[in-house]
C-alpha cells in the first residue's frame, strides 16, 4: 500500500520549571493510503504528542530535538518536522492535508462564530472559494454528517448543538477539504455508547468515500478492535508494539499489551459465582520526567528480569514483516543471559 505519512526516531521534549523533560523517545511508524492506524495506551503515553508533533502544534514549550515526520504528496515529499510551527508552509497543509478532530468539539469550536462559519473559512482559506460556494459545501458536508437540516443547523451556534451534533460539525470541519490523513485523537470520549457507535460508523464510511487515512488514537481497546487495520501500542513515549488490528487479540507478545487486553471485560458469564474480578494492571504509569531505568514498564511487569529489564533498554524486534515489538523476553540480551 502506499505510504502517506512516516514518522521515524521522533524525539521530542518540553520545558518544564524542573528542567527539560523527553515526552516521545524514538517513535517510528507508518501511515498506508486508505488504513486505519489505532494508536492506543493509557492517559500520558504520548499518543496526543505525537498527533500534536505532525501538524506542529507542540506550543512554544515543545520541541521536536530528533526525528523526522514525511508527508508523501503527489508531487513529492515535505519534512513537515522542519516546517516553521507559524510557518505559510504549514498552514497550508493543516486542514487541507491532515486534519484533526481534537478530544472536545466544544473546546475546539470558537463559542462566539457559527459552526457554519467556521466550516466555511476552512473551506475558503483553502479552496479559494466564494462565500456563497462556501456555505453550500458546508451545507453538503454537515448533511454528510448526518446533521439533520443542515440549511438551518449551519447558523447554529456550537452551544445550541447536542456532544454528538458539535462531534458531527467538527467532523465535517475536518473533512471539509478532503485531507489525505484525518487524526481523530478520542473521538468518542465524551459521547455515551450509542452515540459512540453512530460516529464510528460515519467516520469508516467517509474514510471509505473520500479514501482517507485515519490516525485514531484512543484508550478504548474495543474502538480499536471495530475500526483500526493495525495498532501500535505507546508506554512512556515509546512504542512497544506494532501489528494488524487482526493479531492483536490473539498473537500481542508485549507483557504491557497483552495486560490491556486482559483488564477488558468479558461478556457471556451466566451464573454468578462464574464472574470474576476484573484484571488490572498493577502499579500507576510512572512520572513522566522520572521514567525508570531499562525498559519503562519493567516495575509493573510480572515477567520482570531482575538485572535485565531495569537495565538494558529494549530495542524493536521483527518478529514478522508486519509485528514488531520492543521487549527484552525477545532480544538477544535475554537469549544470551538464558
Amino acid at each position: 500500500m502506499t505510504r502517506v505519512l512516516r514518522v521515524k526516531d521522533l524525539e521530542v521534549c518540553f520545558a518544564t520549571t524542573e528542567g527539560t523533560v523527553q515526552v516521545l523517545d524514538g517513535v517510528s511508524f507508518d501511515i498506508r493510503k486508505g488504513e486505519v492506524l489505532g494508536v492506543v495506551g493509557e492517559s500520558g503515553c504520548g499518543k496526543s504528542v505525537t498527533a500534536l508533533s505532525t501538524l506542529g502544534l507542540l506550543g512554544s514549550k515543545g520541541k521536536i530535538t530528533n526525528g523526522e515526520i514525511t508527508l508523501y504528496q503527489d508531487d513529492g515529499e515535505v519534512e513537515l518536522s522542519k516546517l516553521d510551527p507559524s510557518g505559510p508552509m504549514i498552514r497550508k497543509i493543516r486542514g487541507k492535508e491532515i486534519s484533526m478532530i481534537f478530544q472536545e468539539p466544544m473546546t475546539s469550536f470558537s463559542p462566539v462564530y457559527t459552526i457554519g462559519n467556521q466550516i466555511m473559512e476552512v473551506i475558503r482559506h483553502h479552496q479559494g472559494l466564494s462565500k456563497k460556494a462556501a456555505r453550500e459545501a458546508a451545507v453538503e458536508m454537515l448533511g454528510k454528517v448526518r446533521i439533520p437540516h443542515p440549511e438551518q443547523r449551519i447558523d447554529a451556534y456550537p452551544h445550541q448543538l447536542s456532544g454528538g451534533m458539535r462531534q458531527r460539525a467538527m467532523i465535517a470541519m475536518a473533512l471539509s477539504c478532503r485531507p489525505r490523513i484525518l487524526i481523530a485523537d478520542e473521538p468518542t470520549t465524551a459521547l455515551d455508547v450509542t452515540i459512540q457507535a453512530q460516529i464510528l460508523r460515519l467516520m469508516r464510511q467517509l474514510k471509505d468515500e473520500m479514501d482517507t487515512s485515519i490516525m485514531l488514537i484512543t484508550h478504548n481497546l474495543g474502538v480499536i478492535g471495530e475500526m483500526a487495520d493495525r495498532v501500535v501500542v505507546m508506554y512512556m513515549g515509546r512504542i512497544v508494539e506494532s501489528l494488524p488490528v487482526k493479531r492483536l487479540f490473539e498473537e500481542s507478545l508485549h507483557p504491557y499489551t497483552q495486560a490491556l487486553l486482559t483488564s477488558l471485560p468479558v461478556l457471556g458469564s451466566k451464573k454468578r459465582n462464574e464472574r470474576k474480578r476484573l484484571a488490572s494492571i498493577k502499579g500507576m504509569v510512572p512520572d513522566i520526567s522520572r521514567v525508570p531505568p531499562g525498559c519503562p514498564f519493567h516495575p509493573r511487569c510480572d515477567r520482570f528480569m531482575d538485572g535485565l529489564c531495569n537495565v538494558h533498554k529494549p530495542r524493536p524486534v521483527q518478529i514478522s514483516p508486519d509485528h514488531e515489538v520492543s521487549c527484552l523476553l525477545y532480544s538477544e540480551v535475554a537469549k544470551d543471559a538464558g
